[in-house]
C-alpha cells in the first residue's frame, strides 16, 4: 500500500479503469481492489 492511497484516489478519480494497469503487478493487485471498490 505503498503510494497506492495517495495515487489511486487520484487515478482513480480521473482514470479508474486504467489506474488497475498503471502500477506495477506488486500494486496492481492492491490497486485493482481499491479501485473497483471505489
Amino acid at each position: 500500500m505503498r503510494g497506492v492511497k495517495r495515487g489511486d484516489l487520484r487515478t482513480v478519480i480521473g482514470v479508474p479503469g486504467k489506474a488497475a494497469g498503471t502500477w506495477p503487478g506488486r500494486e496492481n493487485k492492491t490497486a485493482t481492489r481499491r479501485t473497483a471498490g471505489a
